[in-house]
């Protein structure tokens, strides 16, 4: 990730690291700000990135993704005794995040998430919020955990 930075050519960068990324060093005369962020705040914050890089100057693309990150709502549900996650835990999750108003709910599911649990959670939500779209990255986690996040 160092050299990443290094590679940007940039006085200033803005580094999303979730949890476990370490430890980042700027090179000198390279101003690195980092936040810790769980890793649905990253694909949120990249997906800001990507969508106002165009046209933009870098200090307000760095507002908006640092405003994107700080914003979103997020949850965690982690697997039960049993080792698995309860696709209406995923529900409660999700429903509890959209009670304030949102657009989007990006989800991040496990590798080893069972599908049929996304399939609940989506006609759930298209059920209670009909206006939100989900974004769904299947087995961006490793084992049985989710993450979302709401914007």
């Amino acid at each position: 990730l160092s050299r990443a930075v290094a590679d940007t050519d940039a006085r200033r960068v803005l580094v999303l690291a979730a949890a476990d990324v370490a430890d980042v060093r700027a090179p000198a005369g390279v101003e690195a700000d980092v936040m810790a962020v769980t890793e649905v705040q990253l694909v949120i914050g990249a997906a800001t990135f990507a969508s106002s890089a165009t046209g933009s100057d870098a200090v307000g693309v760095e507002r908006e993704v640092r405003r994107a990150v700080l914003a979103a709502r997020w949850a965690r549900v982690v697997p039960d005794v049993g080792g698995r996650v309860q696709a209406d835990r995923m529900l409660d999750a999700a429903r509890g995040l959209l009670s304030q108003p949102s657009v989007l709910l990006t989800v991040l599911t496990g590798d080893a998430t069972p599908a049929g649990h996304e399939a609940a959670l989506l006609s759930g939500i298209a059920a209670s919020h009909p206006g939100v779209d989900v974004v769904v990255l299947t087995g961006a986690l490793a084992g049985h955990g989710v993450q979302m996040g709401a914007e």
